[in-house]
């Protein structure tokens, strides 16, 4: 079975709609003077905000962390959120999550407090990755799964599957009309000796 099999359809729904609406929220907030690590942390934090609303509604989704790090999980697979690419032309199989260490955050839960043990099956691991910027907005949602780092960085440098999330024909999942922004609440890990740092969803990349 491949992993995209194992992951419901309304979780893909839900998935591709708090990417698409996280995006419009990012683009109304920016302005020509922010840059792309700003527009980054706002899509992170949009999409993060969708994502916990989503689980939130008793579905297939399960938000297991917010802060540090976003976790979720559904029929079994991990989720991690990373933004990747900056335009149309960029290939999904060429583009990949600025973070360091990403693989082993997500493969050996790195989280204080994370306990997947009340799950019986096999947890396996994927991410969810999106491209966008703020001048065309939301571009495309995939569900990859890392098959090569970077040694010296701890970067993903290959995927081994990538699926992308596409409309169902019929609507599957829906999000109620939204008014206005939702107030995002940033969170900071304060700094301390040999920890790992707060994820920010990749705020360099653009």
């Amino acid at each position: 079975m491949q992993l995209i099999e194992k992951i419901p359809l309304e979780a893909q729904q839900l998935i591709l709609e708090a990417c698409r609406k996280g995006y419009a929220a990012a683009c109304k907030n920016y302005r020509k003077e922010s840059n792309g690590n700003t527009f980054g942390t706002d899509v992170y934090n949009f999409i993060a905000y969708y994502l916990g609303e989503a689980a939130k509604t008793g579905g297939p989704l399960e938000l297991i962390s917010r802060y540090p790090k976003l976790r979720l999980i559904t029929n079994g697979v991990v989720l991690a959120c990373h933004k990747v690419g900056k335009g149309k032309k960029q290939n999904i199989q060429t583009s990949f999550p600025n973070n360091n260490n990403a693989v082993q955050s997500i493969v050996q839960q790195k989280i204080p407090g994370l306990d997947l043990s009340k799950y019986s099956a096999k947890v396996e691991a994927a991410i969810i990755t999106h491209m966008g910027n703020p001048v065309e907005g939301f571009l495309s949602a995939h569900i990859c799964v890392p098959d090569g780092v970077n040694e010296s960085s701890g970067r993903i440098n290959s995927w081994g599957e990538t699926y992308e999330l596409l409309p169902a024909v019929a609507q599957v999942a829906h999000f109620p009309p939204e008014e206005a922004i939702p107030e995002i609440e940033i969170k900071a890990k304060p700094k301390t000796k040999n920890k790992g740092e707060v994820e920010r969803g990749d705020a360099t990349a653009t």
